[in-house]
């Protein structure tokens, strides 16, 4: 019983963060009394590149899902 008052109050006893999918960076943990699931992406970034040699645009891509991601660097 005082288990479940703790998770109505937001105190859940969370399991660890495991991948929803293979090529996924969505994870999905799992609140061992309750059953409530709580999710959060965590992409695993590669360097930043050039997007070509006379532009300031650098990308990086995730190794796991591919996502880009897009910044202008700062001019030298």
């Amino acid at each position: 019983m005082f288990d479940r008052l703790k998770c109505k109050v937001g105190i859940h006893g969370w399991g660890p963060w495991q991948y929803s999918a293979d090529g996924s960076c969505v994870q999905t943990r799992v609140c061992q009394r309750c059953q409530v699931t709580g999710n959060q992406t965590q992409h695993i970034w590669g360097g930043w590149q050039y997007t070509a040699p006379d532009s300031c645009m650098q990308v990086r891509t995730c190794q796991r899902c591919h996502a880009t991601e897009n910044q202008e660097a700062g001019h030298q």
